[in-house]
């Protein structure tokens, strides 16, 4: 069982060292944006009912 929890963390760290390695060039400048903002809405079928929710806008290169 140690022998198992140790090769799934090696395994993770492996994963990770991976990622790490391949985002190493990628690009967060002013053309790259995450924003998010809450929402309040309603919708009426029948019933009126009120939410609350999370929007969010990614921004690549201009494009939204």
């Amino acid at each position: 069982m140690l022998a198992f929890g140790f090769l799934a963390i090696w395994g993770l760290q492996t994963v990770e060292a991976l990622v790490d390695g391949h985002f190493v060039n990628f690009d967060v400048s002013e053309d790259l944006s995450l924003s998010w903002s809450p929402v309040l809405g309603s919708h009426c079928v029948g019933v009126e009912l009120s939410y609350i929710s999370i929007s969010f806008t990614l921004k690549i290169n201009g494009f939204s």
